[in-house]
């Protein structure tokens, strides 16, 4: 049956950041197994009240993390209410059906696996992608969203996103940067009048904005929430996993005063670590792992 409609608060900026919680695989073992589910969902605070969808009710969803030789099994649930609205090839359409597409995974492109082609869950249907990794595949910092060719823009540009670890095994890095506070950072973009434009063309009677009092074409969410505030303990380092979740817009990131050096990119450990950065450039879909020092 449908989902009702969840309610997730957006704090006010400067609200103190939030941890994203990873999920992981029992001890001893490398596979996950989860369920998620396409669900509506209203973001609510002081700057915003937005009608949209989210993945398990929350933007961002839940982090998923599993080993290099293991298994990722995903039971996706497309609890959304019809219609579907119209389809139309090449433009935006059908916007309450849905998909999974890995974004950086080595991974089979046919199904049950990545297949964004065949694969299409409408509402009130599910789908049990399985997802094998190989024993080789770099540990590091992924994401996965929805991703139905038509209605790709409304949901994922919308927050149906959530971070993916491929994680380090144990002894694969060094002791300093395996015992290191981590922190997932998703960052994703609401683009307004993107979304507007598209939601008319696609007749999406979901997606609606009841209140904006931002300056700016877009707002952006770190974790959920406009304009966060980390703290640091003095002198002491943290790696940031950042995933550029948006759909359109680049990201420059500037750390001012503290010390960056880059540790991963899109998924790869670099080799001359540590590489000292004055800032990280993302695009769209873009990640890259850092260690932080103020």
């Amino acid at each position: 049956s449908p989902a009702p409609l969840g309610v997730q608060r957006v704090p006010a900026p400067g609200s103190p950041l939030q941890k994203v919680q990873v999920m992981r695989p029992e001890e001893g073992e490398k596979d996950l197994s989860t369920r998620l589910a396409l669900t509506p969902v209203r973001l609510e605070g002081p700057n915003i009240s937005l009608v949209t969808r989210s993945l398990n009710g929350t933007l961002p969803g839940p982090a998923l993390g599993f080993f290099p030789g293991g298994r990722l099994r995903i039971f996706m649930e497309n609890r959304l209410a019809k219609p579907l609205g119209p389809l139309v090839l090449n433009t935006y359409s059908r916007p309450n059906s849905t998909n999974l597409h890995t974004h950086g995974l080595h991974v089979s492109p046919l199904q049950p696996s990545d297949d964004v082609l065949t694969t299409m869950i409408q509402p009130g249907e599910s789908w049990q992608y399985e997802y094998d990794i190989i024993e080789g595949h770099s540990p590091g910092t992924y994401w996965i969203h929805t991703h139905t060719h038509g209605a790709a823009l409304l949901q994922t540009g919308a927050g149906t996103a959530l971070p993916l670890l491929v994680l380090d095994p144990p002894g694969f890095l060094s002791p300093q940067l395996e015992s290191m506070e981590e922190f997932v950072m998703m960052l994703q973009a609401i683009p307004r009048s993107t979304l507007e434009a598209a939601a008319a063309k696609a007749q999406d009677h979901l997606l609606r904005f009841e209140r904006w009092n931002w300056a700016g074409p877009e707002m952006w969410l770190v974790n959920g929430a406009p304009e966060p505030v980390m703290e640091a303990k003095a002198g002491h380092w943290q790696r940031l996993r950042f995933v550029a979740a948006g759909v359109s817009s680049w990201l420059s990131l500037n750390f001012s005063a503290c010390e960056v050096a880059l540790l991963a990119k899109d998924g790869i450990y670099i080799q001359d670590f540590p590489r000292v950065v004055p800032r990280v450039i993302l695009p769209p879909g873009g990640r890259a792992d850092v260690v932080v020092r103020c």
